[in-house]
């Protein structure tokens, strides 16, 4: 069994609020499309099944899926020194289409826990965050965990300033 991350992307729009003591609240409503490779090989003899390609063991399934989704992501932060800041927060996430080859689970809901820092350029902002989900979207028999973890790195480029 393999499940293997692709590349995947976020698209949204984010309102930050900044406080006079530095402290600093960030909220983004965000498109999410993350891509999945999903490979495994039957296990199957049954003579009145297709098993598909057949291969010593049974057929073997290799496929692209997309995990469509939106998400609110809320993290409270400081501004550490001049531009550097840090916080940490929640991104609720409802996923549109779960339903993949052999999947045993039908989770649509995450709130994965989200540790984030940047530097804001005045311009524009770079932030890397790390998001460490607790609900699986994926599930057999043959594969282990798949909450979500995710290293994301995002770029923000003010409307109004």
């Amino acid at each position: 069994m393999k499940w293997d991350h692709c590349f995947s992307f976020n698209a949204g729009y984010q309102f930050q609020y900044e406080s006079k003591n530095h402290f600093l609240i960030d909220a983004a409503l965000l498109y999410q499309a993350r891509r999945v490779n999903i490979a495994f090989q039957e296990q199957g003899l049954a003579p009145d099944v297709d098993y598909g390609e057949q291969q010593p063991g049974g057929a073997i399934y290799d496929g692209i899926k997309l995990f469509n989704g939106l998400s609110l992501n809320v993290v409270a932060g400081y501004k550490l020194w001049k531009g550097l800041k840090a916080g940490v927060g929640v991104e609720p996430t409802i996923y549109f289409n779960t339903t993949a080859k052999a999947n045993l689970e039908d989770n649509k809901f995450d709130i994965p826990l989200v540790v984030k820092v940047g530097y804001d350029f005045n311009w524009f902002q770079v932030d890397l965050s790390y998001k460490n989900g607790f609900n699986r979207i994926y599930r057999n028999y043959v594969v282990g965990s798949t909450e979500t973890r995710d290293l994301q790195l995002s770029i923000f480029v003010p409307i109004f300033k």
